[in-house]
């Protein structure tokens, strides 16, 4: 995914010239024909977030178009004020982006780890929030955002990730959640980049008796409640995958609009949800695939709630 918003990101600097990339000290190789191609608009602003942020909002309040990144961890947490105060507060067009949010650096520790990332960006009023679950819809969705003029916040995974797929019967589009299949009595939902942890075994039973329903949701703010509330209607269990904590992520929302309407459900269907935990650390630096399947986010957990559900 990471190749695929570097990609990206040329082209649409050799069609404006007011975008300007800045970074913490990261992205060698990564970027190196951007800052070779376009040396003037290729800051490297060294492991300094807040000033990374401020330099950000500057440009910003000077026509330019900034798109900053670094470390999904360093990049929200440590310039948090600066993202309120100098970007936010001022509704400036700087688009955040966090590598590697959730449990990417699964073996690096606590220090590289995000699952708080989402819940702090989405807190920030006016942001647009996105979490993309392959390359496709990254390519997709970071080339709408750069023609929004609001701040933004986009989670990028690493390397070697799938496409999504479905882009014919599911369009990838910001603000709107994705059918994969449509709600079923139990409807998985997936939010970001785990979608291709879960997706192969929750497909292995869409020709079944009780075919589950599966939603994949890449926006989290704006989030669509519409498709929300269908699911909650039409499903006697929810369950959501997702490497984020739960506010801010898919599970709050949902639980948001279930406070809501619930009274309006002829029923009110179970919600289980998969996902970092809410009040401990990840301690140790076990590898991102152990680390999902310690927090159920495996297709062992699909083949087990779909055995219960029939």
């Amino acid at each position: 995914m990471r190749k695929a918003f570097a990609d990206v990101l040329e082209t649409e600097m050799e069609r404006n010239e007011k975008i300007v990339f800045l970074t913490g000290d990261l992205g060698f190789q990564v970027f190196d024909s951007i800052a070779q191609r376009f040396p003037k608009r290729f800051v490297n602003v060294g492991i300094a977030e807040a000033q990374l942020v401020n330099a950000a909002a500057g440009l910003a309040l000077e026509g330019f178009r900034p798109v900053v990144y670094s470390i999904a961890s360093f990049m929200t947490s440590r310039p948090y004020e600066q993202l309120k105060v100098a970007v936010s507060y001022h509704k400036l067009p700087v688009i955040v982006v966090g590598a590697g949010g959730g449990y990417t650096y699964a073996n690096a520790g606590v220090t590289h780890y995000a699952p708080d990332d989402l819940m702090l960006m989405t807190a920030l009023p006016g942001e647009i929030v996105v979490t993309p679950g392959g390359p496709d819809e990254m390519k997709i969705l970071f080339s709408t955002l750069l023609q929004k003029e609001c701040a933004a916040y986009l989670r990028v995974g690493k390397y070697g990730e799938p496409d999504v797929g479905y882009i014919e019967t599911a369009p990838i589009s910001l603000g709107n959640a994705r059918c994969i299949l449509p709600a079923g009595r139990i409807s998985f939902v997936t939010g970001g980049e785990v979608f291709s942890a879960v997706a192969p075994a929750i497909l292995e039973y869409k020709s079944s008796v009780n075919p589950p329903g599966f939603f994949h949701y890449h926006t989290m703010e704006p989030f669509d409640r519409e498709t929300a509330l269908t699911i909650l209607k039409q499903s006697e269990k929810i369950v959501i995958f997702e490497e984020s904590l739960k506010y801010g992520g898919v599970f709050g929302h949902f639980c948001q609009i279930l406070a809501e309407y619930g009274s309006r459900l002829s029923h009110i269907p179970e919600i289980l949800r998969f996902g970092a935990p809410d009040n401990e650390f990840v301690y140790g630096s076990p590898s991102r695939k152990e680390l999902r399947s310690r927090l159920g986010i495996s297709s062992e957990q699909i083949h087990e709630l779909m055995k219960g559900s029939r």
